[in-house]
């Protein structure tokens, strides 16, 4: 069972997963280059959507997260815990997982194959 799941919000998961790992990339970097996940080269880490006007101001509408890496700020991020991270929703949160964000073994090769009709 995973402890650390908020129901009450789809993005509060994947919102607290992006914190960890961009606290773990800051404090540890040459650890960090070891788990051989990638810094998102669309959002350049930040998981968001955001755009830059002319005078440095960074607009990003809430709820919005990149389309490339989910919100993650990183590429290769497949599993949390014993769980992998749900191929429906991307860890955010829908019927399939229970809003959970992962799901189990036996549901991720369901949804797996699934997806590759």
């Amino acid at each position: 069972m995973s402890y650390w799941i908020d129901s009450q919000s789809v993005s509060s998961n994947r919102d607290k997963i992006f914190s960890i790992i961009e606290n773990f990339r800051r404090a540890f970097p040459d650890q960090f280059q070891k788990t051989g996940l990638k810094i998102c080269p669309k959002c350049e880490g930040s998981g968001l959507p955001a755009k830059k006007s002319s005078n440095d101001i960074t607009f990003w509408q809430p709820g919005n997260y990149c389309d490339k890496c989910y919100g993650f700020g990183v590429l290769g991020l497949n599993k949390i815990y014993d769980e992998y991270i749900c191929k429906n929703c991307h860890g955010a949160g829908c019927e399939k997982c229970n809003n959970r964000g992962t799901v189990d073994w036996i549901t991720n090769v369901v949804l797996k194959r699934k997806g590759k009709k």
